[in-house]
This record gives C-alpha cells, sequence and structure tokens, in this order.
C-alpha cells in the first residue's frame, strides 16, 4: 500500500511507486498484526523494513507515513482494514454485484497436527 499526497494506491500502482516512494509504501505487512512493538520479532522484521514501523498509541506494532501532507501513524490492522476494502471494492466491480460476506484462511504449517 502507497501513501502519497494525495491518495492512498495498492497492489501494481504501489509497487510501481516503491521505488519513487520508498518510505510511504507498506509492504510484507500481515506479520506485524496483533504483535505488540516491544516484541522481540517485531524489532527483527522491522529491521528489513523501508518503511518506519512506529508503536501506536495502544503499544501495538504500526506504521508512519506522510499522507495527504502530514506524518500519520497507521495500526497495522488498519493497513489490513484498507487492503480488505479495496478488495471488496474490486471484487464488487469484477462481479457486478455487492459482497455483503467473506472468509479469511490462515494457516500455519508448523503448528497444524494432522
Amino acid at each position: 500500500m502507497g501513501f502519497g499526497e494525495k491518495q492512498r494506491v495498492l497492489g501494481v500502482p504501489a509497487k510501481n511507486q516503491l521505488i519513487t516512494n520508498l518510505n510511504n509504501t507498506v509492504y510484507d505487512f500481515k506479520r506485524f498484526i496483533g504483535r505488540r512493538f516491544n516484541d522481540p520479532i517485531v524489532a527483527q522484521m522491522a529491521s528489513g523494513r523501508t518503511y518506519q514501523v512506529v508503536p501506536t498509541e495502544h503499544g501495538h506494532a504500526g506504521v508512519s507515513v506522510n499522507y495527504m501532507g502530514a506524518e500519520k501513524v497507521f495500526s497495522m490492522e488498519q493497513i489490513g482494514g484498507m487492503l480488505l476494502t479495496k478488495l471488496k471494492q474490486t471484487t464488487e466491480q469484477a462481479i457486478g454485484t455487492k459482497v455483503s460476506d467473506c472468509v479469511i484462511s490462515v494457516s500455519d504449517l508448523k503448528y497444524l497436527k494432522v
């Protein structure tokens, strides 16, 4: 997700602006969701990012970006919500009807017991 002076962009447009808008393009953020900022895993993951990972007011991992001419801090959950909203809009346009339900599946194979 890329943040700019007048808009936010997702997908291919965000990836295309990564080089010119490095600090304001958030990628590979899903592993931060639900983690506290002081978690050692957050520190390890944040060291390899071009965007700034910061604590939110509730102590969780967030991201600081320049959006609409001001410095904004978004939680990783907010970033995920923005992504899901965009996916919903894109799907509704593609299928020509409203989407009211969604199923999200997450599995971590190292914890999956068969």
